[in-house]
């Protein structure tokens, strides 16, 4: 009898197991595919920041030259003026 209680006990503690692990399995399962989403998203920001950067330069050179080109005409509409 102790034998046959033994190995009933060993099955059981091998189901234990096999449970706990698979839920372990489960759940790096699970944080990976959350580490992946968090990734993706990460790089989803970035690229929106980057285009933002690239808007805010494409603006500010727009305003360089806009403000070259008024100071171009300023000072020949003042040398037009003295002449």
């Amino acid at each position: 009898m102790k034998g046959s209680e033994e190995r009933d006990r060993l099955i059981q503690r091998l189901a234990d197991m096999k449970a706990k692990f698979n839920d372990l399995v489960k759940t790096k399962a699970d944080l990976q595919q959350d580490l992946i989403n968090s990734e993706e998203e990460k790089l989803k920001v970035s690229k929106a920041l980057i285009e933002l950067q690239i808007e805010n330069t494409r603006i500010n050179e727009t305003l360089h030259n806009q403000t070259f080109d008024v100071n171009t005409k300023l000072m020949h509409a003042e040398n037009d003026l003295l002449e």
